[in-house]
């Protein structure tokens, strides 16, 4: 309350929105979507409460998004359903996935995958069984950010699923197909940077499909345009591969 802020961004945590509200505090909670679509609406939403040029750069983020979009789309929806790779995307630890309440299934089916737990009733991060699991049997292992809550970091978890006996009958064990979200200026499966994971995706998936898509070239671009920051690209090198920076 020291600071007197003219706005609070927060989540939709129902007491601390009453307390904001009670100290007369305007908030605005960020809202989990379903939908890509959502990221622009958020996008815009913070927009609308910071004035000056803000609301014509949330315009050109946006167009941004819809191109990068397409221009995956026009790729991907042409792939048959018996040619896409089945996708499993953990989360904190391997047997905590996304449902069909999170977008990520959107952001696996507009990259060209089929995403298993495509019909849980879940949204982000529920916890499943090992059985269900095995069941799926997926081709394709994506990890997202976690290092949360005190617990193992991607890259352990990474070593972990490849290295533990129970998990070595899964297809994407097997096969080594395990890949950790990358993280740059923010976490790549929340926030702004989605649609460079739709593309990174894309290209893991279906790399024949996308082999004149340069990531590198994609994520220079994304930064310069929206942190007003010009990456090397060694330095962006190091965003896709999850490495620290120097």
């Amino acid at each position: 309350m020291k600071y007197k802020p003219d706005a609070v961004y927060t989540f939709p945590r129902q007491n601390e929105l009453e307390q904001l509200a009670k100290a007369k505090v305007a908030a605005l909670p960020g809202e989990t979507s379903e939908s890509l679509e959502g990221v622009k609406d958020q996008v815009r939403a913070y927009a609308r409460t910071l004035g000056e040029d803000a609301e014509e750069r949330a315009g050109a983020y946006c167009a941004y998004f819809d191109e990068k979009l397409s221009m995956v789309r026009s790729v991907t929806d042409k792939i048959e359903e018996g040619d896409r790779p089945c996708v499993y995307y953990a989360g904190t630890d391997i047997l905590t996935t996304y449902g069909k309440y999170s977008d990520i299934m959107e952001v696996i089916q507009a990259a060209g995958g089929r995403a298993v737990s495509g019909e849980l009733e879940a949204g982000n991060r529920t916890e499943i069984d090992y059985e269900q699991l095995m069941a799926w049997n997926p081709d394709v292992i994506f990890i997202d950010h976690g290092g949360m809550n005190g617990r193992e970091t991607v890259e352990e978890l990474k070593q972990e699923i490849s290295q533990k006996s129970v998990y070595q009958a899964l297809k994407a064990v097997k096969e080594g197909e395990i890949y950790l979200s990358p993280s740059g200026a923010f976490y790549w499966d929340m926030g702004l940077q989605k649609i460079l994971l739709v593309m990174h995706m894309a290209k893991i998936l279906h790399p024949e499909e996308f082999k004149d898509l340069d990531m590198e070239a994609e994520v220079m671009e994304f930064y310069k345009k929206f942190y007003a920051y010009d990456l090397t690209r060694e330095e962006a090198a190091r965003i896709l591969n999850r490495e620290a920076p120097q």
